[in-house]
């Protein structure tokens, strides 16, 4: 059966809220697309699964900092993003480390994202002074 990427998605999100072992279920999912040649849309899905699961009051977040972050930052960001997502019941934050950021953090959700980094905000900067030479 031949299935648009929304629609595994879908599928895929209906599984976990019934699956009791998360390595069985990421085991038949790959095994999904492997037989199905679908290996090359797992990022587009992946995405897919998250804004179905946003939509449905989980909100998945990747927060990227160089160091790890206190609970009071992570809680900061908690209440940061409950304000700007008011249908979220819950926030899902994973912390990655990312040794190449200067500082700052950088906030990663389905639908959209937030760079804090101290890169950015020097890429920020220089671009107002050159906007200003001209």
């Amino acid at each position: 059966m031949k299935y648009n990427r929304l629609e595994l998605a879908q599928i895929i999100y209906s599984q976990t809220l019934n699956s009791t072992s998360t390595k069985q279920l990421a085991q038949e999912i790959a095994a999904f697309l492997l037989n199905n040649n679908l290996t090359d849309q797992l990022d587009s899905i992946i995405r897919d699964v998250k804004l179905i699961r946003q939509q449905n009051g989980i909100l998945d977040v990747k927060v990227i900092s160089r160091f790890p972050l206190n609970q009071l930052m992570l809680s900061n960001i908690n209440n940061l993003l409950k304000q700007y997502y008011n249908n979220v019941k819950e926030i899902l934050i994973e912390q990655i480390i990312d040794i190449n950021l200067i500082g700052g953090v950088r906030l990663e959700m389905a639908d959209s994202s937030l760079d804090l980094s101290m890169s950015n905000q020097l890429k920020s900067l220089l671009s107002l002074t050159k906007q200003k030479r001209i």
